[in-house]
C-alpha cells in the first residue's frame, strides 16, 4: 500500500478492500517510516506498525526507533491527545429563584451610586465595574444550587426507582432459588411499579401540556428523552477531517462558520469616503425609561449571553439596572466603542437539511 496516495501498489482484492474500509471510516495512516527491515529486498523496509485515526489532530509526533532493541521489528512511539469525560456526572451551577431575596436585591442594587461606578470613560471597564458589583449583589441574596445530568427521564421519580432495585433483587433471588413465594412477590411488585410508572408518566405529560404556552423547552427536553436524538450527531465531519470528541466538534464548527464570517471585502467596488456623518450618533442617546421598558419585555426562558447575566435578572430588576446600562449606551455611543463583551456571542448550530454529519449543512444562531 501507497500510504501517501492510500491505495495499493499492486492489484490485489484484499488490498483494495482495506483500502476501501479505511477511505469509508475516513481514516488517515499517521506511520510513514518502517517499522521493519528487509535484509534481502533492499533499505526500504515495510510498514507493519499502523497507526490508524479518523481524527489526526489527536496523534503527533510519530517516531521509530530503529537502534532501541537488537531486534529487525523497530518499536513505535507517538503521542495521544484525547480528553477523559464522563457525561453522566456533568454539574452545573444555576441560581436559585424559588429562594431568592428579590426584594434585598432591588435594594441592594438600589442603594449602589451608580453614577460614580460607571464614571470611567473607557466604556470596558466602566462595564467590567458594572459586572462585578450585580453578580456580587445577585450572589448574596440569591443561593445557587448544582444540577447533575438526568439519567433518566423525568417521570421516573425517586420512589419509582427504589422499587425498581426492590424489584431486582427479587428477580435475582427468583434466579437463584427459585422459590414461588418470591416469584408471587416477584409478580406483585413488577405490576405495581409498572402501575406507577404509567401514572407518573400520565401526570407528567398533564403538566406538560400547561406548560407549553409559557415554555416550550419543557416539550423538546421530553422529545429528545423520547426519540433518544441529539442536536448534534456523534460524528461530525469538515474539510475532509471526521472527529468523535466533543471539544474537537466544536473547533470543526468553529472553523466552519468563522470561513463564512470572514469574508474579505477588499474586492467589493465601493466609494472610499463616508457616506455618513461620522459625528451622528453623538446626537443618539437612550434613557432609563426607555431601557426599563425594554427589560421588562426581556424573555426570561431565554439562556443568558457571554457576560452570563441572567433575563429573569434584568425584568426583575429592570427599573435598578436601567440607570447604569442607560449611562453604559450612552457612554458606547457618544465614545464609538462597542465593548468586547457585547460583540461577542454563544453560537449554537442549526441543521439545515441533508446529512447531519457534514459541518456544512448547519447554520449559526446567537
Amino acid at each position: 500500500i501507497d500510504w501517501n496516495l492510500g491505495c495499493p501498489t499492486k492489484p490485489d482484492p484484499e488490498t483494495e478492500d482495506f483500502c476501501n474500509i479505511q477511505d469509508d471510516f475516513f481514516l488517515v495512516q499517521k506511520n510513514l517510516h518502517a517499522t521493519r527491515d528487509l535484509r534481502n529486498s533492499g533499505p526500504s523496509g515495510n510498514i507493519l506498525d499502523l497507526v490508524l485515526t479518523n481524527n489526526d489532530i489527536l496523534i503527533e509526533d510519530v517516531v521509530v526507533h530503529p537502534h532501541a532493541f537488537d531486534s529487525d521489528h523497530h518499536p513505535l512511539t507517538f503521542k495521544f491527545h484525547a480528553q477523559t469525560r464522563r457525561p453522566n456526572n456533568i454539574q452545573r451551577k444555576v441560581y436559585c429563584y424559588k429562594k431568592a431575596d428579590f426584594k434585598g436585591l432591588q435594594e441592594t442594587l438600589q442603594s449602589i451610586p451608580w453614577n460614580l461606578v460607571t464614571c470611567d470613560n473607557c466604556i470596558d471597564t466602566s462595564l467590567i465595574k458594572f459586572q462585578d458589583l450585580l453578580f456580587a449583589a445577585v450572589n448574596q441574596h440569591i443561593p445557587q444550587i448544582t444540577l447533575k445530568q438526568r439519567s433518566r427521564p423525568p417521570w421516573i421519580s425517586s420512589d419509582i426507582m427504589k422499587l425498581i432495585r426492590k424489584k431486582r433483587k427479587l428477580w435475582k433471588q427468583v434466579k437463584s432459588n427459585g422459590s414461588p413465594d418470591i416469584f408471587l412477590k416477584f409478580k406483585d411488585l413488577r405490576k405495581k411499579t409498572k402501575r406507577l410508572i404509567n401514572t407518573s408518566y400520565y401526570n407528567y405529560l398533564r403538566s406538560l401540556s400547561g406548560k407549553l404556552q409559557d415554555n416550550l423547552k419543557h416539550f423538546w427536553s421530553f422529545y429528545s428523552v423520547k426519540s433518544k436524538t441529539k442536536r448534534i450527531p456523534e460524528t461530525v465531519i469538515y474539510d475532509n477531517i471526521c472527529s468523535t470528541d466533543t471539544f474537537y466538534k466544536v473547533e470543526l464548527f468553529n472553523k466552519f462558520f468563522h470561513s463564512i464570517y470572514s469574508k474579505d471585502s477588499t474586492d467589493v467596488n465601493g466609494p472610499t469616503t463616508d457616506v455618513v456623518n461620522p459625528n451622528l450618533l453623538l446626537n443618539v442617546t437612550t434613557t432609563a425609561f426607555e431601557v426599563e421598558g425594554i427589560l421588562r419585555r426581556l424573555d426570561i426562558n431565554k439562556s443568558p449571553g457571554v457576560d452570563n447575566i441572567p433575563s429573569r435578572i434584568l425584568q426583575i430588576c429592570a427599573k435598578e439596572l436601567s440607570v447604569p446600562l442607560s449611562h453604559l449606551f450612552n457612554l458606547s455611543l457618544r465614545s464609538g466603542v462597542m465593548p468586547t463583551f457585547w460583540k461577542s456571542a454563544n453560537i449554537t448550530p442549526i441543521h439545515k437539511n441533508n446529512n447531519k454529519e457534514f459541518v456544512e449543512n448547519y447554520r449559526s444562531i446567537s
